[in-house]
């Protein structure tokens, strides 16, 4: 890790920034938490028992009823774990957004919408995984991480919230790391901060060309029986005797949505079928070719 890494991350106070990870019990309720600062030590870790799930699939996580039956409720302990979440400012996770932090929401955490999160599959693939032909939203593990890292993975440790969560700070802070010597040439970074701002811009411009490709495709009028099929494809398809007309589009969802609208005089958002192909429609289906 090169001296300007260090010396940043050395500068955050370590509660300032923390990292955390959950297991749980059918995706819903929390049966475990673990908290590190930004240095690596432990500032929070237990287990609770759910309040509505008496089973579950443990065979993830390996956290059975019996060893959580003794446990305390997260109600319990919010408290304490709110203490924490006050105060900091960034809150490191994987996929820690949709998951982690949206499941502490609806158990009355407060305050976690003014946090900035730090996504590690985000500095994954910025720092990494489109560089190496990875998508953003497909396969992308925290084992996968370390693996594309060069860093060790325990797979007998993993699913366990303290070892996931130490395993991700230290994937973030290698990533941290590769974001300054890919970016930050001829910058001048004075604190974390200003590279978390430059991180985020450089995302916010990968993600808008990532969504446009993926947003970008084909619709096609294909004849069904004594109706019509519009759907619309990622890939150009095959062109069949059924096929009327295929045209490129910038974007699939908000094509399909115009021309629902047309052709059955509600929006929606996915292959629809219709009962009339007038020479009207065909002339605006055509129209919206790379519209």
């Amino acid at each position: 890790m090169q001296q300007l890494t260090e010396s940043i991350l050395n500068a955050v106070k370590p509660a300032n920034c923390i990292c955390f990870d959950a297991e749980f019990a059918r995706g819903m309720e929390m049966l475990e938490l673990s908290i590190v600062d930004m240095r690596g030590h432990t500032m929070y870790q237990q287990r609770f028992k759910p309040r509505r799930y008496r089973t579950w699939d443990s065979d993830i996580h390996h956290i059975t009823p019996a060893m959580v039956a003794t446990a305390p409720s997260f109600a319990a302990c919010r408290r304490r774990i709110q203490a924490i979440i006050d105060n900091c400012s960034y809150i490191v996770g994987f996929a820690v957004r949709e998951n982690d932090i949206s499941k502490m929401k609806r158990q009355y955490v407060q305050g976690l919408d003014s946090k900035q999160v730090l996504e590690l599959r985000d500095w994954f693939w910025v720092c990494h995984g489109r560089h190496h032909g990875l998508d953003y939203l497909q396969g992308i593990s925290l084992k996968l991480c370390c693996e594309q890292l060069g860093m060790e993975h325990d797979d007998g440790k993993a699913h366990s919230a303290a070892y996931d969560a130490a395993v991700t700070l230290e994937c973030f802070k290698l990533l941290f790391d590769r974001f300054i010597s890919i970016y930050g040439n001829g910058r001048k970074y004075l604190s974390f901060a200003d590279v978390v701002t430059h991180f985020h811009s450089i995302f916010k411009k990968y993600k808008y060309e990532y969504d446009l490709e993926r947003a970008a495709g084909y619709c096609a009028i294909v004849r069904a029986g004594d109706e019509f099929l519009l759907k619309a494809t990622r890939e150009k398809p095959d062109a069949c005797e059924q096929t009327i007309a295929c045209i490129a589009v910038y974007d699939r969802k908000k094509a399909l949505m115009r021309l629902s609208e047309k052709f059955t005089g509600t929006t929606r958002c996915r292959s629809f079928f219709f009962r009339k192909l007038t020479d009207t429609r065909l002339a605006y289906f055509r129209k919206l070719e790379k519209a």
